[in-house]
């Protein structure tokens, strides 16, 4: 079978000749995969000269059917062969599969009755990738609060009486150190890094192994976390933002929340994201704070080793990654602790925690938080929740988190407090 490829703006065409049997499909799979991970959404298959097509090839266009669909991309068949039409006919899914080109392009901007936009989206262009830029609400903005205690970490002070039950709605979202669990004695060995956004709380269990775990909300329960210390975000979200890297590039996590921090003009952001991954920079804990002998230093060397996991190189490669935090231009003296230099210089300062999961094309424009964050939890595998670090050691330093592609959600940071 040969594969030839043919751009027309949005819309990629494949021609595909030979036979499409078992065996090619596979092939056939590969590549329009490949096509999914470089964003490709439009996909259009030419099968003038495909002179056979097996139950395996019908499998795989209509995987990528549903697939693209659920992407608000599309996936059609034009100028099918004559077996290959009668194949696909008596299969029920000639007419669904059916379509010309100019139906696979992205549907224009149609202005409503007052004029505007229904969802016009401003272009920006910053050293490693493209913007598009999405207005949801102007007057939108996050409350953030801090809740406990971060600087009782080190040295390690934590008791019963720091820990706090913590729900957060699905329109909030929240990072920090918690564990899912009925009380403090319950949590007490397994406090560690957690996340919780779209209704679904997740962490990652200190001396649990490396098996995350995770709680979705449903109905009227509202998941909660056991938190030592968080911060915890709540409010609406103003921007949503689609980036791509540029060509053989990849875009920074410091370089990202930078664009958002921008967008928003604000002192603070608070911001989601969704992206697909070139690696994770992170740490996480080997040992609960909570366990700790009175005036432990976790982070003191050389007991920072049996403290913390490091990741040695950018992990989780060409997969998924949910990431949460907030980003300070400067005085950031309101976040305390909270908040660590992102990259070389004192400012701008952020804490951010990421959660890796196995790939899955996302979805472009404006997606929902919510379905995006369940989506995930629900159809793919989580394999960490990791606070995200930058890395600066010299020679060895892994650096930071890299993304392909994604949407970020923002907000500007209103006011914070302390709880």
């Amino acid at each position: 079978m040969e594969i030839t490829r043919e751009e027309y703006g949005e819309v990629l065409f494949l021609h595909v000749a030979g036979r499409l049997d078992a065996y090619w499909a596979d092939h056939l799979s590969e590549e329009i995969s490949a096509a999914v991970r470089e964003g490709r959404h439009f996909v259009s298959l030419n099968l003038s000269r495909l002179t056979y097509i097996s139950s395996a090839g019908i499998r795989v266009l209509m995987r990528f059917y549903k697939q693209l669909r659920a992407l608000d991309g599309s996936f059609t068949v034009l100028e099918p062969s004559g077996p290959v039409r009668e194949v696909l006919d008596v299969s029920g899914i000639e007419k669904l599969l059916a379509g010309a080109a100019a139906d696979q392009r992205p549907a224009a901007v149609v202005p409503d009755a007052h004029g505007a936009a229904q969802d016009e989206a401003r272009a920006v262009e910053f050293p490693a990738g493209q913007l598009q830029i999405h207005a949801l609400d102007d007057r939108a903005s996050m409350s953030c609060r801090i809740v406990g205690d971060p600087d009782r970490f080190s040295p390690c002070r934590y008791e019963e009486k720091d820990c706090r039950s913590v729900s957060v709605p699905a329109r909030a979202f929240a990072i920090g150190l918690g564990a899912l669990g009925r009380d403090f004695a319950d949590c007490r060995p397994r406090f560690g890094e957690f996340m919780a956004l779209g209704g679904v709380a997740a962490y990652q269990p200190a001396g649990g192994g490396d098996v995350p775990d995770y709680l979705i909300s449903t109905g009227k329960m509202v998941s909660s976390v056991q938190v030592l210390y968080c911060l915890c975000c709540e409010g609406g979200f103003s921007h949503v933002l689609n980036f791509e890297a540029k060509p053989q590039q990849t875009v920074s996590l410091l370089e990202m929340a930078s664009q958002c921090l921008a967008v928003t003009g604000a002192g603070a952001a608070a911001v989601v994201m969704a992206a697909e991954t070139q690696g994770l920079v992170g740490a996480a804990l080997r040992r609960s704070p909570a366990m700790a002998e009175a005036g432990a230093e976790p982070f003191r060397h050389p007991e920072v080793r049996d403290w913390m996991t490091f990741t040695a190189e950018p992990a989780y490669a060409h997969g998924v990654a949910l990431v949460a935090g907030v980003i300070s231009r400067e005085n950031g003296a309101a976040l305390g602790p909270i908040v660590r230099p992102l990259g070389d210089d004192p400012w701008p300062q952020g804490h951010f925690h990421g959660a890796a999961f196995s790939y899955r094309p996302l979805k472009k424009g404006r997606p929902e938080l919510v379905e995006t964050v369940r989506a995930l939890f629900e159809e793919e595998m989580l394999h960490a929740v990791l606070n995200l670090i930058n890395d600066t050691r010299p020679i060895v330093g892994a650096g930071q988190s890299e993304f392909v592609r994604g949407t970020c959600w923002t907000a500007p940071v209103a006011n914070i407090e302390r709880d």
